[in-house]
């Protein structure tokens, strides 16, 4: 009986544990040394951004989806949200595409002062009315 206790205990901590892991937010790139981790990490801040002004739903859509939001376009207006998708369809293919395909450093390299002083627009802009 004993052991049955200890094994449910033990059990519960665990899946404590485990919850807390999951619920904690994604950690941002510790490395910014190449144009590829300042997009990606980039994209990620954005991403963050619409979860705080629009709810967590948002944290699972994919850029598709959050391109057909429209919510989110009337929340941030034509040219952010044009950026935003831009920003995200970007990173989503230097994601996926092995590293021959997408050799577009250089104008990576030309887009991302745009991105990165736009990224700092994006919490300027009033929330969206619901």
């Amino acid at each position: 009986m004993l052991a049955a206790l200890l094994a449910a205990a033990v059990w519960m901590i665990s899946r404590r544990r485990r919850k807390r892991r999951a619920v904690s937010p994604p950690k941002p790139v510790t490395s910014l040394d190449t144009p590829d981790a300042q997009l990606l990490s980039l994209a990620v801040q954005a991403r963050e951004t619409l979860v705080t002004r629009f709810g967590p739903s948002l944290r699972a859509r994919t850029t598709e989806e959050i391109s057909n939001d429209a919510v989110v376009k009337e929340a941030l207006g034509d040219d952010h949200f044009q950026s935003l998708i831009r920003l995200l369809s970007t990173a989503d293919h230097w994601k996926f595409a092995s590293a021959p395909e997408n050799g577009q450093t250089e104008s990576l390299l030309e887009e991302l002062p745009h991105w990165s002083a736009w990224q700092g627009t994006l919490l300027s802009r009033p929330p969206a009315k619901r």
